[in-house]
């Protein structure tokens, strides 16, 4: 348990009991308290009744950007001993070019490397003079996220190795509303040791506007309810809607290429 406490305090009471033995093996309480800008003050006492060890303990811990450092002063028994600490990680990845810290241990740990840009011609693939996007936002069941503003990659570290982390995109996070997502979500296998790359294509969509009308001793009359079908350059469906009652249809999201529009009128054959 972690209860929060009146000045700050925070404390996490533990009790280690075997259903089997149906004996109590241990008890803990710990108590924190968060000082200056990333210090951490903590008091803590255990009992374990299964080899009679009181242990008792007092330290200091300050969070920096690329370690964590601290010392603590421990009495177990009628032995004191005093430790000194610092932990932390340098993470490098060649493909991105990539080198940062981390004042978390990630050896034997995972990595994924977001990597959003622009699908100028709709292949799915980054090609040379594909610019990289900015502005998306996502969400992933492990792991630690951290964006780089500077070069627009998103990268999440800390996962657990040969397990599958699941990557949901945001699709409104952009500013410029013809920018659209081909995939929302991402199931990516995280090996040990390795920042894995995986580029994000980004379409930029566009829309199709018209009427629909008949033409009759030179009056037009525009035709509602009628079906406008969009076909691309293989004649594979790309897309639909109706016109209003004015004849006016718009539809957005097609990609860049070139299209075949058709027209059916609801309930009847083609036109």
């Amino acid at each position: 348990l972690a209860l929060r406490l009146p000045g700050g305090f925070i404390l996490m009471p533990q009790a280690q009991y075997g259903y089997t033995e149906n004996k109590l093996f241990s008890v803990k309480a710990r108590l924190e308290k968060h000082v200056l800008k990333n210090g951490y003050l903590n008091l803590s006492y255990e009992q374990n009744f299964s080899n009679n060890l009181k242990l008792a303990e007092a330290g200091f811990r300050y969070d920096f950007s690329f370690a964590q450092a601290g010392a603590t002063v421990r009495q177990y028994n009628d032995k004191t001993s005093f430790i000194e600490y610092a932990r932390g990680s340098l993470i490098r990845d060649r493909k991105t070019k990539y080198l940062g810290t981390d004042n978390r241990p990630n050896v034997g740990r995972g990595g994924i490397s977001v990597i959003p840009f622009l699908d100028l011609n709709a292949n799915g693939k980054k090609d040379p003079g594909e610019p990289k996007a900015q502005g998306l936002n996502l969400h992933s069941n492990g792991g630690r996220i951290v964006k780089n503003d500077r070069d627009t990659t998103i990268r999440i570290f800390g996962l657990e190795p040969y397990t599958n982390c699941f990557i949901d995109l945001d699709p409104n996070s952009f500013d410029n509303i013809s920018w659209r997502l081909t995939k929302e979500t991402y199931s990516v296998a995280v090996d040990p040791d390795i920042l894995k790359n995986i580029e994000i294509p980004i379409i930029i969509a566009g829309e199709a506007t018209g009427y629909v009308f008949l033409e009759s001793e030179g009056e037009k009359k525009g035709q509602g309810r009628i079906v406008v079908s969009f076909f691309d350059s293989s004649l594979k469906p790309a897309g639909k809607n109706i016109t209003e009652d004015d004849g006016y249809f718009s539809y957005f999201g097609l990609n860049s290429g070139k299209y075949t529009v058709r027209i059916k009128k609801i309930g009847r054959a083609h036109v």
